[in-house]
C-alpha cells in the first residue's frame, strides 16, 4: 500500500497547454460500464471498474484501479470505434503488447497515454496523430482513479461506442492488465455492495475529560493520532454516507454530547437518514433498562426506534429488527419475525484494518467487489466495530474510508430506510443468544473481608428491592446505579471491581423509603447497604444523611422539601468505577478497591476507609473516633442542613463531594442550569430553579467542579494545555477540599 497525505494528489497531463473544461461533479451508479474482480497479482496495476459520461463539453472515460500508487508508471491505452464503416484496424504507432490484438474489433481512434509524455490521438485512415483532439488525463492516486477526458465537440461519440482499455509497462512491451470490448451503453443489472457501517463504544463519557478525549481527542485510538466520534459524523455529513451509532443513546452518552453541544449535529444527521441510533439495553432486566433509556433519549429529541441492539444478545419482541452477533455477516436473517442484522467485529484490537489514510484497505476493497459480483443478491458487507480501537475515528483515515465509498457509487451504503427493506433470508441455524449466566464474585468489605454474599446473590436481592421500591426521583436514581454497574463488561476484572460497589444502592432505597415516610431517627444499628458493617442514619422530616464507620464518611445525603426532594452528596461510584489505572485496583479491599473512589463527605485524604468508633449516638448527632485517636467527627443536623466539628491532632485534609440532583443531566441543556460562588470561607454549588448547597468553614477550602473546562472543549484536546481539575471530575460533580489544624467545624446550608 502507498503512503500519502489526506489531501488528493492530483496528477494532471495535459497536451499542449489546453486547460481541462470540467464540472466537478460526482460520478453516478448509472455511469459504470464494467466492474469486476481483482484479476492480476500486482494491485497497483490491476483494473477493476470502468464508467463513461459526457459532462459540459467532455466525455470522460474513468478507470478504477485496485491501489493507485502516486508514483506510478503505467502507460494507458484506449481503443474507440466510433463508426460502423469497417474499417480494418491498423495503428502504426500501437505498442508491441497490443499491435496483435487491434485487429480483432474496427478499432479507429487509439488515445495513447504514455507515463512519460504527452496524450496524443491517432486514427486509421493517415496512422498521424490528430492534434485537434487534445485528450486529458487525471490521475487520483488518493481515490485511486483514472480519469480521461476529450472534448465530444470535436470527436462524435455514438450512443453504442465500443472501447477498450489497456494498460502497459513505460516500454509498451507487457500488457498489465486489459478490459474486453465495452459498450459505452447502460450495463443491466449495475452490480452493487450493499455495506452497513456501524459502531459501539460510540461515546463512553462519564467526565468533561472523557467527553473531549472521546470526541476529538489527541494522541489517542488505535494509532496513537487525532481520533473521535466527530471525525465519523462529520464525515459522514460531509460524504453522504449512513453509519450506525449502535449505542449513542446511552444516558450517560447523550448527557456527555449535550455538555459537548453536539446534540444538534447529532439531531440533523438523524433528520438527514445519515445516522441511525437503534434503542440500547445495556443491563437487565431488558424492558425495564430499554423503557428507562428510550425515556431519556426522547427527552433528548431522539424518537423511538424501530432497530434495537441489546448487550446481552437476547431477542427483543419489542422491536422488529435486531442487530445481533452472527456466525455469518453477509446476510439479514429472518428469525420469529425479528430481521436480525449481523454485528461487526466489536473485538477491542482493530484487526483486520479497514480504514488507513488511502482509504478502505485492500482487504475490504476486495470483500466489496466480491459481494457487488456474487450471484446472491442477499449478499452485504458489514463493517465497523469498537469505536474506540478503530482506525474509523482517526481523522485522517476516516476522511480518507469515507471519500473512497463516496467516490465509488457501487459502493452502496445502507440507510435505516433501505435496511429495513434490504433482503432477508430465513434462518437455517436458529439464532441461540448468549447465555445469560451471571458471573460469581466474591464481594468485600473495605477491611478485606468476605461480606457473606456474592455478587449473584447481591444482584438478586437488591434487583428484588428496586422492583417493590416507591416510584420517586430518588428510586430512578438507584435504578441508574444498578443498571451502571450491572452492566456486562468484556473485562472480568471490571465486571469484578462493578459489584464492589453495586451494595450502595441499598442506600438510595432507604433514603427513598424515607421519602415517602420521613421520619426523625439517629440509629447505628442497622446493615443499610448489606456490607456486613452497620451504618449510622441522621433523619427528620427535612434531611436524611447515611454515614458509615468505616471512614468516617457520610456517604449520602438527601434534602426534602414539601413534594421535592433533592440528593446533594454521593459517592463517586455512583456514577462511575474504575477511574484508576486498573494496575492499581485492589478488588478484595470492596469499595476501597478502587483509589479513585471518592467514598462520600469527610472522608479522610490520608486513610478515606479507617475504621471510626461510635462514641455517640443522640437526637440529630452522632460522635466518632478514629481507630488511631487521631481525629474526632461530630455530625449534627441543624435547621438548615448539616454541620461537622473536626477534632484532630495533626494537620488534615477532607474532600466534600456534592452531587446536586444528578437526574438533571438527563435533561437537554443541563449544564447551563449548574452554577457555583466562591468566597474566602465558602463554596456555594446548586441548580436554577431547584436548590442549592453552602460549603462554609474557617479552614482553607478549595473547590473544583465538572464545568470548569465547559468553554475549553469546543477545541480539540491539547495534550500540552494544563486543564483545570474539574475537568477530570464525573458529571455532574463539584468537589471541596478543606484542610486545617487542629479543631474546625463545616457546614453545609442547604437552600432549597
Amino acid at each position: 500500500m502507498r503512503s500519502i497525505g489526506i489531501l488528493p494528489i492530483l496528477i494532471l497531463i495535459l497536451a499542449a497547454c489546453t486547460p481541462a473544461r470540467q464540472t466537478i461533479q460526482p460520478w453516478q451508479l448509472s455511469d459504470l460500464r464494467l466492474l469486476e474482480l481483482p484479476n492480476t497479482a500486482d494491485p497497483t496495476s490491476d483494473l477493476i471498474a470502468i464508467y463513461t459520461r459526457q459532462i459540459d463539453n467532455d466525455f470522460q472515460i474513468r478507470l478504477d484501479i485496485l491501489d493507485l500508487q502516486p508514483d506510478f508508471d503505467i502507460n494507458f491505452y484506449i481503443l474507440l470505434d466510433t463508426t460502423a464503416s469497417g474499417i480494418q484496424s491498423k495503428f502504426s504507432i500501437a505498442p508491441p503488447a497490443i499491435s496483435s490484438l487491434i485487429t480483432n474489433q474496427r478499432w479507429d481512434i487509439l488515445l495513447s497515454f504514455p507515463h512519460n509524455g504527452y496524450p496524443q490521438a491517432f486514427l486509421t485512415d493517415n496512422f498521424l496523430p490528430k492534434p485537434i483532439l487534445f485528450p486529458r488525463i487525471q490521475h487520483d492516486p488518493l481515490l485511486d482513479t483514472v480519469t480521461i477526458s476529450f472534448d465530444r465537440n470535436i470527436l462524435s461519440i455514438p450512443k453504442n461506442l465500443t472501447f477498450q482499455i489497456f494498460l502497459t509497462t513505460p516500454d509498451g512491451k507487457i500488457i498489465l492488465d486489459q478490459s474486453p470490448p465495452i459498450s459505452n451503453m447502460l450495463s443491466n443489472p449495475i452490480p452493487t455492495a450493499p455495506l452497513i457501517i456501524a459502531f459501539s463504544d460510540s461515546f463512553p463519557a462519564f467526565t468533561p475529560a472523557q467527553a473531549l478525549r472521546r470526541w476529538d481527542g489527541a494522541h489517542t485510538g488505535p494509532t496513537g493520532e487525532r481520533h473521535g466520534l466527530k471525525h465519523i459524523l462529520t464525515n459522514s455529513e460531509i460524504y453522504n454516507i449512513p453509519v450506525v451509532l449502535l449505542d449513542l443513546k446511552y444516558p450517560t452518552s447523550i448527557s456527555a454530547l449535550d455538555f459537548i453541544d453536539a446534540i444538534p449535529q447529532v439531531q440533523s444527521l438523524v433528520r438527514h437518514n445519515l445516522l441511525l441510533l437503534p434503542d440500547v439495553i445495556f443491563a437487565t432486566p431488558d424492558d425495564l433498562n430499554l423503557l428507562s433509556n428510550q425515556s431519556i433519549a426522547s427527552s433528548f429529541g431522539f424518537p423511538v426506534s424501530n432497530f434495537v441492539y441489546s448487550t446481552d444478545g437476547q431477542l427483543q419482541a419489542s422491536h422488529r429488527l435486531q442487530f445481533v452477533n452472527l456466525p455469518d455477516r453477509s446476510h439479514l436473517l429472518r428469525q420469529a419475525g425479528i430481521t436480525l442484522i449481523p454485528l461487526p467485529d466489536l473485538s477491542h484490537n482493530n484487526a483486520p484494518i479497514q480504514a488507513s489514510n488511502e482509504g478502505l484497505s485492500l482487504e475490504v476493497r476486495r470483500q466489496l467487489l466480491a459481494t457487488a459480483l456474487s450471484s446472491d443478491p442477499k449478499d452485504l458487507v458489514i463493517l465497523g466495530g469498537s469505536l474506540p480501537y478503530s482506525t474509523w475515528g482517526d481523522s485522517d483515515m476516516s476522511m480518507a474510508s469515507m471519500a473512497y465509498i463516496a467516490a465509488h457509487p457501487w459502493i452502496q451504503p445502507l440507510n435505516a430506510n433501505q435496511i429495513q427493506s434490504f433482503y432477508t433470508q430465513p434462518i437455517y441455524t436458529k439464532y441461540e443468544p448468549r447465555s445469560l449466566t451471571l458471573p460469581s464474585y466474591t464481594i468485600f468489605t473495605s477491611l478485606g473481608s468476605p461480606t457473606g454474599l456474592d455478587s449473584i446473590h447481591l444482584q438478586a436481592q437488591i434487583l428484588r428491592n428496586l422492583q417493590i421500591s416507591p416510584r420517586n426521583t430518588i428510586t430512578n436514581l438507584a435504578w441508574q446505579m444498578f443498571f451502571s454497574l450491572t452492566s456486562p463488561s468484556t473485562n472480568p476484572v471490571y465486571s469484578h471491581l462493578q459489584y464492589q460497589y453495586l451494595n450502595q444502592v441499598e442506600s438510595l432505597l432507604t433514603a427513598s423509603r424515607w421519602v415517602e415516610s420521613p421520619t426523625t431517627n439517629s440509629d447505628c444499628s442497622q446493615d443499610i447497604d448489606l456490607d456486613s458493617i452497620n451504618e449510622c442514619v441522621l433523619s427528620n422530616p427535612n434531611y436524611f444523611a447515611i454515614i458509615e464507620t468505616d471512614g468516617g464518611r457520610l456517604s449520602f445525603l438527601f434534602a426534602r422539601n414539601g413534594n421535592q426532594v433533592h440528593q446533594l452528596i454521593g459517592p463517586l461510584s455512583q456514577f462511575f468505577v474504575g477511574l484508576s489505572d486498573p494496575s492499581l485496583w485492589h478488588i478484595q479491599q470492596g469499595p476501597a478497591a478502587d483509589p479513585a473512589e471518592i467514598p462520600g463527605a469527610f472522608s479522610d485524604s490520608d486513610n478515606p476507609f479507617i475504621n471510626y468508633k461510635i462514641i455517640a449516638v443522640e437526637a440529630g448527632l452522632l460522635n466518632l473516633n478514629r481507630s488511631d485517636g487521631q481525629i474526632d467527627k461530630v455530625f449534627r443536623l441543624v435547621e438548615n442542613g448539616l454541620s461537622i466539628d473536626l477534632i484532630s491532632r495533626s494537620a488534615v485534609s477532607i474532600k466534600i463531594p456534592l452531587a446536586i440532583d444528578p437526574q438533571v443531566r438527563f435533561h437537554p441543556g443541563w449544564k447551563k442550569l449548574y452554577y457555583s460562588k466562591t468566597s474566602m470561607d465558602s463554596f456555594k454549588w446548586g441548580v436554577l430553579g431547584s436548590t442549592s448547597v453552602e460549603i462554609m468553614s474557617i479552614a482553607t477550602i478549595s473547590a473544583h467542579d465538572f464545568y470548569e473546562s465547559a468553554s475549553l472543549l469546543n477545541k480539540p484536546e491539547n495534550p500540552d494545555l494544563d486543564y483545570p481539575p474539574g475537568h477530570f471530575l464525573p458529571f455532574p460533580f463539584a468537589l471541596i477540599d478543606i484542610s486545617g489544624m487542629g479543631p474546625f467545624s463545616a457546614n453545609i446550608l442547604i437552600q432549597q
